[in-house]
């Protein structure tokens, strides 16, 4: 008779929320470090294995030092600020005119 085997279950969604259910039964999509691998036969006793895999850890580590992520966050923007940023917008976006002598209008760029 064959052994049974084992699929992801609610309760092992609940206990590792890195873990995905896979296309194929049987296997897990770990979230950390974009993995797909089998619990079929060992259950979970195959996730701590997992976790502990050199890909996984390295995973983990990179994903703590937000350095890049750090530099995008917004900072708190004041009135005076987005004063500022909207007056150098339109500078570049609307150009102003000067009239010559003999009426027509050249364009001319403020950077």
């Amino acid at each position: 008779m064959p052994k049974r085997k084992c699929v992801f279950t609610p309760s092992l969604k609940v206990e590792f929320p890195f873990l995905r259910a896979s296309d194929e039964i049987g296997k897990v999509l770990c979230i950390v470090c974009k993995s797909v691998f089998s619990i079929e036969n060992g259950g979970r006793s195959d996730i701590p294995q997992h976790v502990k895999q050199k890909k996984h850890l390295l995973a983990v580590s990179s994903s703590s030092s937000n350095k890049v992520t750090n530099f995008f966050i917004n900072v708190q923007s004041t009135n005076e600020s987005k004063c500022i940023a909207a007056e150098e917008g339109l500078l570049h976006i609307i150009p102003s005119y000067t009239i010559i002598h003999s009426g027509l209008w050249i364009v001319q760029h403020q950077l």
